[in-house]
């Protein structure tokens, strides 16, 4: 998210779309300590997660969706992904959000 934000006052990639990427992810990363270390009962803990989780996988295919409207719209503006360091976010980053936010899912599935 850092890494977007930098890119986008160099030009390197579009602020708008850095703008969107990072604001789901930094809301995420704000509110992921205290769902999880809030003193709740586990029912509602359980709901807190999932929700969480949720929201989680929601802004994950947002930002790959904007990279695809990127890409369709202007294929130049896909050109800084293509390079290290980007090519991580679709390549590593996006698949191992995914999976990461697919196995809380099934972790919380067994608790419940």
């Amino acid at each position: 998210t850092g890494s977007m934000y930098l890119a986008s006052s160099r030009a390197v990639v579009s602020t708008c779309f850095a703008m969107s990427a990072g604001i789901g992810d930094i809301a995420l990363a704000a509110f992921a300590l205290p769902v999880a270390l809030a003193p709740l009962d586990p029912a509602l803990r359980q709901r807190a997660l999932v929700i969480w989780n949720i929201a989680g996988v929601t802004s994950t295919l947002l930002v790959l969706t904007g990279m695809l409207r990127l890409g369709f719209n202007d294929p130049a503006q896909l050109a800084p992904f293509v390079r290290l360091p980007f090519s991580l976010w679709p390549t590593l980053l996006i698949p191992l959000l995914l999976v990461s936010h697919l196995l809380i899912f099934v972790r919380l599935s067994r608790s419940a």
